[in-house]
């Protein structure tokens, strides 16, 4: 009787070693398995009050290696003074990213079919604000490893601003593709 406890006490034991192994063996090859290409974050950028153009472009990032990247912003005029002129409208604020590929530097290209330009526009007539149009856009580029990727803002009425905006701009990379 003893001998017979002993037997299925080892083979208790070997069968727990076993899975044991079994779930190593599965736990490993789950850590193993590789991640799927993504976007994923590398900088965001929070610009508020602004009341001046951005006319110095300003550096959102930087990349360490070429890549595919992706920049969505958003410009939002929250206040402004500007006057409408004869039926043209107040303030038109333009933002542009510019980056770097492998033909020189490039500015983002999507324009506006009323300006030319992506612009948020502000406005007053006769005391009363006409509008305050906010602007988005997101674009995928490549860009080269050592060169700034950067912003800057615009008024396409001269040389004064009189609408205060916020600009939020996100940049994504693109891993895993390689």
């Amino acid at each position: 009787m003893q001998s017979i406890k002993r037997g299925f006490m080892a083979g208790a034991v070997i069968a727990l070693f076993l899975a044991g192994i079994g779930v190593l063996s599965k736990a490993q090859s789950v850590a193993q398995t590789p991640t799927p290409p993504s976007w994923q974050i590398v900088k965001t950028v929070t610009l508020l009050n602004q009341t001046n153009p951005i006319v110095n472009p300003q550096t959102l990032f930087t990349p360490k290696e070429d890549g595919l990247f992706r920049v969505s912003y958003y410009l939002e005029p929250i206040a402004t003074t500007a006057q409408e002129n004869n039926g043209v409208g107040g303030d038109y604020i333009c933002p542009s990213v510019f980056y770097v590929d492998d033909s020189g530097l490039q500015q983002d290209r999507s324009v506006s079919q009323v300006t030319g330009n992506v612009c948020a526009q502000g406005g007053i007539l006769n005391g009363t604000t006409l509008l305050l149009t906010g602007i988005s856009d997101v674009f995928t580029f490549k860009a080269k490893a050592g060169n700034a990727i950067t912003l800057n803002v615009v008024n396409q009425n001269g040389p004064g601003l009189s609408t205060t905006y916020n600009v939020l701009v996100t940049i994504e990379g693109f891993k895993g593709h390689n």
